[in-house]
């Protein structure tokens, strides 16, 4: 005898091994199945996979902004620069780092001395230089706007020196060290009268301590954006007309770390 298969009702359908009613969408059912089980792999894909790295994911998204947010500042930077080639003469670079030179340079500050009072008719009766490796004294440039790294550090270089003269031609040297480079800044200053020639003209001694500089970029940071202001540039631009220092002048000292002893030796 042959067996018998079991009939389904017409009001039942198998779908998937599954006994549904007649009425049911197989199509529909279909969809359905398949939605589910996506739906399930989704799940599972977020609570093992990306909910363990959410905060890896977070903090790269993080990092990319800030790339993004430099990238725009570098371009900024760059336009700064072009601005900046555009509206600075060379003579006015040249002037900055004579101003304040990267290494100890002692002749050219005594050259610069030696011109102002040649001109002067003042003599120079004593003068101590500080030498060039006093690490002591940096002083560093930590101007919050500048960002996190100091550019720039900057070493003192001291000077003692003592002039001779008439005081009107002394309040002058005064006055011309104040457009003179390498640029410096009177520390201390006092004067003294030291004699009275026959034609009742006053000789005063004036004592100085100056103090020059020598800048050091320590790290340049180009995505910082800032654009040099008008007094800036003005600066700038009049450094062009202060005094410089001889070219030809050679300093005669066996001097070392320390330079001492008059000019006119």
């Amino acid at each position: 005898m042959k067996e018998q298969q079991p009939q389904v009702s017409k009001h039942y359908k198998k779908i998937f091994g599954l006994m549904l009613p007649g009425w049911m969408n197989e199509r529909l059912f279909v969809h359905l199945i398949i939605n589910f089980f996506a739906s399930f792999a989704l799940v599972i894909i977020s609570t093992f996979v990306i909910v363990p790295n959410f905060d890896r994911i977070n903090t790269q998204r993080k990092e990319q902004k800030k790339l993004i947010d430099q990238e725009k500042k570098l371009a900024a930077s760059l336009e700064n620069l072009d601005e900046f080639n555009r509206r600075v003469s060379p003579q006015s670079i040249e002037a900055v780092y004579l101003s304040m030179p990267t290494k100890y340079e002692p002749e050219k500050i005594l050259s610069s001395i030696r011109g102002m009072t040649g001109s002067l008719s003042l003599n120079i009766m004593e003068y101590t230089l500080g030498g060039g490796s006093v690490k002591d004294e940096e002083v560093s440039d930590k101007s919050e706007k500048k960002g996190e790294n100091a550019p720039l550090t900057f070493t003192k270089i001291p000077l003692k020196i003592t002039l001779s003269g008439e005081p009107s031609n002394l309040v002058e040297f005064v006055d011309r060290f104040e457009e003179s480079l390498p640029y410096g800044v009177i520390t201390n200053l006092s004067m003294s009268e030291i004699s009275k020639l026959l034609n009742n003209k006053t000789i005063t001694k004036l004592e100085l301590e100056i103090s020059y500089f020598i800048a050091k970029a320590e790290k340049i940071n180009l995505s910082i954006k800032e654009e040099l202001s008008e007094s800036e540039l003005e600066l700038l631009t009049n450094l062009v007309g202060y005094s410089r220092p001889a070219e030809n002048y050679v300093l005669q000292t066996n001097s070392t770390s320390n330079s001492r002893g008059s000019l006119f030796e």
